[in-house]
Parts: C-alpha cells; sequence; structure tokens
C-alpha cells in the first residue's frame, strides 16, 4: 500500500548542514521536511522521493554509495511495502519488504538472470525462504511501485531545478539525517546484506540436494 504524503507543504528550500549532508525540497510549518525533496548524506547515499513530517514516507528512490539501490515504498525511514532492491553485484529481490528488510513474498534473481534451481520464489521472513509460492502478482506490485518511485524522482529533479533553489548552510545535524543514516548503517544496508547471504546460501543448497 503506497503512503500518500498529506497536505501541508508550506515553502520549498535548499539547505546544507555543517557535517556535509545537502537537502532540496518542501518543508512544512514545523520546519520538517515534507513533501518531495532529495537528500545527501555525507557518505554519498542518496534519497529522492517523499517525506512526511521529517521522514523518508511513501515512495522514493535510495541509492548507495557502494552501487546498491532501493526503488519504491517507504515508511518512517524504512523500506517498507513493495520494492526492489538491487545488490551492488547485481543480484535483486522483487516484492515485499518490512522495517528495512526482505519479508514477505518476492523472486530473487542472481547477477547471471538466472532464478536458482529450484526457483527462489515464495515467502522469506527472517532472512530466509520458508516457503516456496510462486507469487507473480506481488513482484509485478513490486515492479510497477519501482517504476513509480523512479519515475517521481524525475519530477523532483525537474522541480528543483525550475525553482533554482540556492543553498543556505545552517549549523547542527539535522535529527532527521541521523535516523536515516542510523537506518541505513544498522539495518538497510547491513541487514539487507545477511538477508541475500542466506538467501544466496539457501539456494546453492538446495541446488546441491537436487543434483545429488
Amino acid at each position: 500500500m503506497v503512503e500518500v504524503v498529506d497536505p501541508g507543504v508550506v515553502k520549498s528550500g535548499a539547505y546544507k548542514y555543517e557535517d556535509g549532508t545537502r537537502y532540496v525540497g518542501d518543508w512544512n510549518s514545523k520546519g520538517q521536511k515534507h513533501g518531495m525533496g532529495h537528500l545527501l548524506l555525507p557518505d554519498g547515499t542518496r534519497y529522492d522521493g517523499c517525506l512526511a513530517s521529517g521522514m523518508c514516507s511513501g515512495l522514493g528512490v535510495m541509492a548507495f554509495p557502494d552501487g546498491a539501490k532501493y526503488e519504491g515504498e517507504f515508511m518512517q525511514g524504512w523500506f517498507h511495502g513493495h520494492g526492489v532492491f538491487w545488490r551492488a553485484d547485481g543480484m535483486k529481490f522483487e516484492g515485499e519488504f518490512r522495517g528495512g528488510r526482505v519479508w514477505g513474498l518476492g523472486l530473487v534473481t542472481f547477477s547471471d538472470g538466472s532464478n536458482g534451481f529450484p526457483r527462489n520464489e515464495g515467502f522469506f521472513q527472517d532472512c530466509k525462504m520458508v516457503r516456496r509460492k510462486r507469487c507473480p502478482e506481488v513482484v509485478q506490485r513490486a515492479q510497477k511501485v519501482a517504476y513509480m518511485a523512479r519515475a517521481q524522482c524525475q519530477q523532483v529533479a525537474v522541480k528543483n531545478c525550475d525553482n533554482g533553489l540556492h543553498i543556505d548552510v545552517v549549523s547542527g545535524t539535522d535529527p532527521m539525517v541521523l535516523a536515516v543514516r542510523l537506518s541505513c548503517e544498522y539495518s538497510v544496508r547491513f541487514r539487507l546484506k545477511l538477508d541475500f547471504a542466506d538467501i544466496r546460501a539457501s539456494a546453492c543448497s538446495n541446488a546441491s540436494a537436487v543434483s545429488s
């Protein structure tokens, strides 16, 4: 389910924080990032998409400096809902996410374009596929949501360019930046790497069992 950002945008602006974080986009009357925006963290992590009350919520795209990327739904700063996650090596998961983790129905595709044998499609929970099940509707939904998030990002770029926003320097570190950073470092990137490591190990184990 796509979370729609509620009305409340009162201004647009661009700011650069002392730690190097940059934000260009919409704000609400409370001074929170709210609406559409672009956030760039000092380590190169980039987010383009919807924000609500200071957090990434709704459709968005998050790209990491190592080449990994997620396109899809966010809720309160986490990957949550339908989406597509790519690892830097090309391995991807199309399906459902919960709290920044692979959790729910989905399909794994390896960097060579294969889905493993037996096919790695089904219900994933706690870093493992617990039940094989064809779920084309969920995969198609994830692909559609990813496409919508990607298209929306292009609108964000055009909007920011048209506005001709300048960058002001402000002191301190935004709490939302800290929340996103913690989300990225301690759950999103790290957790998904473990998820995919387990998925790959499980796939190799299944393949060996079938061939023997």
